[in-house]
């Protein structure tokens, strides 16, 4: 069976975003390792001042066996024990033959995404809080920039937050151009500035703004009850970072049974529970990249779609090739899938327990971007969208993807896709060799 599918960079403004309009690839790990003896050449420059153990700020650096068969993984810790911090090495991975080594899983999928239906809702969600009292300044872009984690232009909510009015948060493209910037918060803890270094190293990072070198961008302060960026942000969904339970302790849960580890333990014969933490988020890690395919959705006026000024279907077929890397399936893509992603009961469990209720009482909910239900029959998503009332207080809504007829949107539908091996050169000679040895064979 064969099959082509194109894919190419988005023209003009939308160089580097997918169709929703946000900045793409912003979060990628780091990988350990050298290219040589020499001390300085590393896979990774590390070039976080703060932080050693980064490369670029916010880019934490995980072991190549997480990736690629033959090299040492991360030591996973699923108990958030400090003596055994994801810094260390794990074993090696393996995966059988020795032709395997320096090769990886490959997981291919083709996202149909409904620009139209996306923005459409968020324009909708603006109408319908501004009609029960939101203030103007709810937009659509706002919405949008929660139910992601980031602004269309790249910047994290986490590093624009305005905490000095009672106005809402804000975009700023400049932060969001800058991947020095724009990858460096955590969601429990404050991010510290990244002023200049006395030696100023060419390859450091710093906060320093471009445009206006004498000042810093905003620092992302801990945002543990999720009043900036919800616990249903596609973000903070996909890699929590260094999140934990709001109830300490509290394992991670899928339908009301507690999720374990793939791995069974072969005295017990059932898996660990998994506990959120840093530790075992790290052992959940991919490559990705994203490939968009067909035109961008725009107005009759040429005009792209916004969420604020959303354009009409066209019909038309487009959407993002998705390609990543791990060295296992089922416990890096596949679990991110089932166990964060579509998985109502993550971060915290599902439901509202006040009204109008406090951003730490929003519970769970799906991912809002890539989510999927598969309850039948109504297939409705559920998730959460913060922002500041009147007074300034920050709250959390409930909103659901019903359509008004008791069914769910879906507005990326996966239309294709595939597992692979991705075979190193080495295996690829062997595998073209003329008498390869039968022990090694492919």
């Amino acid at each position: 069976m064969q099959g082509e599918e194109c894919g190419a960079n988005l023209p003009g403004i939308f160089s580097g975003h997918e169709h929703f309009g946000f900045l793409d690839g912003v979060s990628q790990p780091g990988v350990r390792g050298r290219l040589s003896a020499a001390p300085n050449d590393v896979l990774t420059v590390r070039q976080n001042p703060n932080n050693r153990q980064q490369g670029k700020p916010g880019q934490e650096l995980i072991w190549p066996g997480e990736f690629v068969f033959g090299y040492p993984g991360q030591e996973g810790n699923p108990d958030n024990d400090p003596r055994q911090p994801f810094q260390n090495p794990g074993p090696v991975s393996t995966t059988g033959p020795d032709w395997a080594n320096d090769g990886s899983f490959l997981v291919f999928r083709r996202l149909t995404q409904d620009v139209a239906a996306f923005h459409g809702f968020l324009r909708r969600q603006r109408d319908a809080l501004q009609n029960a009292g939101a203030p103007a300044d709810v937009t659509a872009d706002l919405l949008g920039a929660r139910c992601v984690g980031r602004w269309r232009s790249g910047a994290p909510v986490e590093r624009t937050r305005n905490d000095a009015t009672l106005a809402n948060d804000t975009d700023n493209a400049d932060l969001g151009n800058v991947d020095c910037a724009n990858n460096n918060f955590e969601f429990q803890e404050s991010a510290e500035p990244l002023r200049p270094t006395s030696f100023h190293d060419p390859f450091d990072c710093t906060d320093a703004d471009p445009k206006h070198p004498e000042t810093l961008f905003p620092q992302a302060s801990a945002d543990s009850k999720g009043a900036v960026c919800p616990f249903t942000g596609h973000i903070r969904k996909v890699y929590p970072r260094d999140d934990e339970p709001l109830v300490e302790g509290a394992p991670t849960k899928l339908d009301g049974d507690v999720v374990r580890t793939v791995e069974e333990n072969p005295e017990t014969g059932a898996g660990e529970p998994i506990i959120l933490n840093e530790d075992d988020t790290q052992s959940h890690r991919i490559l990705r990249r994203g490939i968009p395919f067909g035109a961008p959705l725009t107005h009759a006026s040429g005009d792209f779609s916004t969420p604020d000024n959303p354009a009409n279907d066209d019909g038309l077929d487009r959407g993002l090739h998705f390609l990543a890397y791990q060295i296992s399936m089922e416990d890096r893509f596949e679990f991110i899938i089932k166990n964060w992603v579509n998985n109502p009961d993550f971060k915290e469990d599902r439901g509202m327990n006040s009204s109008p209720p406090a951003p730490e009482e929003q519970g769970g909910g799906h991912d809002p971007i890539i989510g999927q239900n598969n309850k039948i029959p109504d297939r409705i998503r559920s998730f959460t969208l913060t922002f500041k009332d009147n007074t300034g207080t920050r709250v959390a809504r409930r909103v659901d993807t019903d359509d008004g007829t008791g069914k769910g949107i879906d507005w990326v539908i996966p239309t294709g896709g595939g597992y692979f091996f991705a075979p190193s050169i080495h295996a690829l000679r062997l595998l073209a060799s003329p008498n390869p040895h039968p022990h090694n064979r492919p």
